[in-house]
């Protein structure tokens, strides 16, 4: 079974509303709803990607449910050329980056149905706009984008959505959804609370 979170940024709503609002939640352990797991320590790109490509394998032929891999020593250099080898390492992954503790948590995607539950999640969330009166391309897509907190740690989601006016590049997305397996439910709410906070503006 896979889960799906939304996450919607303040800036998303009527600026006319009256409606109250909640701040952000307090910044989390990185490692909440992972406890246990094995943290490697990072010795650069090959290893990590012999990791990233075997831990893929076993993920797609059921012998695994671990859909993450932990590495400390990775400072902001380090993410810099794991960013520019991203393709070799393998498009279907997501990045969470924690600078302050040079910790970085690699999110495995490699089934379609890592990706169907996120996308099928956005149409759905696209008819109902629809039904509301509004045009099928008030949201636009905005892929994985990497969202930066103001306590330094940086996370890609797995699918972002912004209206089509804020066209620049540094725009945050308004929406963002995030999917994992059911047995890392801990995890995914983590992954709420983390892109939530860092959407608030």
């Amino acid at each position: 079974m896979h889960l799906t979170s939304t996450c919607m940024s303040r800036s998303s709503s009527n600026a006319s509303a009256s409606t109250e609002t909640t701040p952000p939640p307090p910044d989390t352990d990185p490692l909440e709803g992972l406890e246990g797991e094995p943290i490697h320590q990072y010795t650069g790109i090959r290893k990590l990607k012999d990791r990233v490509n075997s831990q893929s394998i076993a993920l797609m032929k059921g012998r695994t449910n671990r859909q993450f891999l932990i590495f400390r020593g990775i400072t902001k250099d380090d993410l810099a050329e794991i960013d520019s080898k991203r393709v070799s390492i393998g498009r279907q992954i997501r990045i969470s980056h924690y600078a302050d503790d040079n910790l970085l948590i690699i999110k495995l995607m490699p089934l379609t149905k890592h990706e169907r539950a996120h996308l099928t999640l956005f149409l759905k969330i696209r008819d109902q706009l629809v039904a509301m009166g509004l045009s099928d391309e008030t949201l636009a897509p905005a892929g994985a984008t990497r969202l930066t907190s103001r306590t330094r740690s940086s996370k890609e989601g797995d699918s972002g959505y912004l209206p089509p006016s804020r066209e620049h590049e540094t725009d945050w997305p308004t929406i963002v959804l995030e999917s994992e397996l059911s047995e890392w439910l801990p995890r995914l709410r983590h992954d709420a609370k983390m892109v939530a906070s860092q959407l608030w503006r």
